[in-house]
């Protein structure tokens, strides 16, 4: 197919290049240098607060004052004044707990509806200063201390809550000390912005147990504590299916870090990770390097046959009567019907063959992914009350139901209330690969009028005996400086790509319809810079996904030129 032919391509200009995926990246963080704009005396200001006389808050509806321990009060949008008087200088702190977790509050000083440490805020875009600990009635937890990084100068302020997150906290005490020079204000701001944003830093390492192979792969290190680093690095290969890492640069001081990992051989691996026991791994990080952050991969069987005829594999697998539904080893099982005894449990026949005991009431979902075939082969009848899918069985000793599945993520076999002594002997899911729902076509130079310039056109296929010519589709786009290794999803639009949606296509019979998504005004600096593409169908609640491809403007010039 010539992509190069005028058909109504979806246009994305392409400052993208020069102007959007640049802000994608990381942002750089530097430490805090020179003074600041703002200003502060020797004298000590203390506000404590009450609900009477001088300092006390503001009352309103559904935010009044509310004693939880001596002298400490819920917050909600009350607010409180402070003058500080000609040539004196003001630094504001505070003590403070969380009123709930994982719910941030934050508070600011204003100078009428402005927020001062506008300054700060640009050069620490994710630094938020306030509490982190929780309030707990039943054990004694010190107040937090912290500073605002924000010198104030002669004039009447206000400090609220960040109303951003109209989140509570327990506040103890405000203090507004006051400087005779806002040289003096300043170093207590910096001194307190410097703990906070030039934390030292370890050395984290560990070794992880994988039973897929994670040759070229990488382990990533993130976390949510305020102040932590984030890293991705290479794994190195042990043999013995063990992997060992090294993260430099670690922001200690209790940082809790969350992994997350990725390699060739894991993605076209017939298991997943189990990202819900991956996400229960983490590490925390002290003032001390950390030498054995070691885990196991957890996985989840996503394998296309499930043989049940070797006991050893499935010892652990005996469930009835469950009221939630159970997964296990990629197989979503149902036995809360305790009416009809409801079980799914490993058994064995007479010569010792493995297989599973599963009573009338029993439900179980296996996972595929979408076109194929799935097979379950039973010890026992089936009848027509026993159900894969929409295919029944018909009766037959040792017999088996094979259902065709379209557009699915799980096919269901439900066991019939009135068919006894029945086994499951294996599952076999043959998904159809031939003749995928997406593809890619490639890429091409687009370059036709001297007001798009220099362009890639990316093409892709749909499979219209798969999916509706309407169907929700187009292209991801993204550098792969900033997509790295990464597999794009939709899930990562305006993260680490953006999405093209096909509106027009460029030619359409039958079966397929080819469709193109063109990136045009790229500068003649980025001719040589690495684009990354891959088209994608949703049909109902799943989405598809072709090949991803890496290409230059350069590299494709040389390919279209090659045709």
């Amino acid at each position: 197919m010539k992509l190069l032919k005028k058909a109504g391509a979806v246009v994305l200009v392409l400052a993208m290049i020069a102007v959007l995926m640049p802000q994608l990246g990381s942002v750089v963080k530097a430490a805090a240098t020179g003074t600041y704009v703002y200003n502060v005396s020797k004298k000590d200001s203390y506000f404590t607060l009450n609900e009477n006389g001088a300092g006390a808050l503001a009352t309103n509806s559904g935010a009044k004052a509310t004693n939880f321990t001596s002298g400490g009060y819920k917050t909600g949008n009350q607010t409180f004044d402070f003058t500080v008087p000609a040539d004196k200088y003001a630094v504001v702190e505070f003590n403070m707990l969380l009123r709930y977790s994982n719910k941030p509050c934050y508070y600011v000083v204003k100078k009428g509806t402005e927020i001062l440490a506008q300054e700060l805020t640009t050069q620490y875009p994710d630094l938020r200063i306030g509490p982190t600990q929780t309030y707990d009635s039943t054990t004694v937890v010190d107040s937090e201390h912290f500073i605002l990084p924000v010198v104030c100068e002669a004039g009447t302020y206000t400090i609220a809550r960040d109303e951003s997150t109209k989140n509570e906290a327990v506040l103890y005490q405000i203090k507004v000390t006051e400087y005779d020079t806002q040289e003096e204000a300043t170093t207590i701001v910096d001194t307190y912005v410097k703990t906070i944003t030039e934390k030292p830093k370890y050395t984290l390492s560990g070794t992880i147990t994988s039973e897929v192979d994670l040759t070229d792969g990488t382990v990533s290190l993130s976390s949510k504590t305020a102040g932590a680093s984030a890293a991705t690095v290479n794994l190195t290969s042990n043999g013995n299916n063990t992997y060992s890492y090294t993260v430099s640069d670690m922001v200690g001081g209790g940082a809790v870090y969350n992994v997350s990992i990725e390699s060739p051989a894991l993605a076209k691996a017939k298991k997943l990770v189990d990202s819900a026991a991956l996400a229960q791994i983490s590490f925390t990080l002290d003032d001390v390097d950390k030498t054995d952050a070691d885990f196991t991969v957890p996985y989840k069987d996503i394998t296309n046959i499930w043989d049940f005829s070797t006991i050893a594999d499935w010892s652990s697998c005996s469930y009835q009567g469950s009221s939630e539904e159970i997964l296990y080893k990629g197989l979503l099982i149902d036995v809360s019907n305790t009416a009809t005894s409801a079980k799914f449990a490993t058994n064995q026949d007479s010569q010792g063959v493995g297989r599973i005991q599963i009573n009338k009431g029993t439900k179980v979902k296996i996972p595929v992914s979408g076109w194929g075939t799935v097979k379950c082969t039973f010890g026992g009848a089936p009848n027509g009350n026993t159900t894969l899918g929409t295919a029944t069985g018909d009766g037959t000793n040792n017999g088996s139901i094979s259902f065709n599945y379209e557009n699915a993520t799980y096919v269901e076999l439900s066991v019939g209330t009135d068919n006894d002594n029945l086994y499951l002997k294996k599952i076999e899911v043959t998904p159809d690969t031939t003749n995928p729902p997406v593809s890619t076509l490639g890429a091409s130079v687009r370059q036709e009028t001297a007001e798009w310039g220099n362009g890639i056109r990316f093409g892709g296929q749909l499979n219209l005996n798969k999916v509706e010519e309407n169907s929700a589709s187009g292209t991801l786009i993204g550098l792969k400086s900033v997509v790295n290794d990464a597999t794009m999803t939709l899930e990562d639009v305006q993260k680490t790509c953006i999405n093209v949606v096909r509106t027009t296509y460029i030619t359409q019979d039958e079966s397929s319809l080819e469709y193109a998504a063109a990136l045009i005004n790229i500068p003649d600096d980025n001719l040589d810079t690495e684009i990354v593409a891959r088209p994608y169908v949703t049909i109902g609640d799943n989405t598809y996904y072709g090949e991803q491809i890496t290409i230059t403007y350069n590299t494709a010039q040389k390919i279209v030129n090659g045709q």
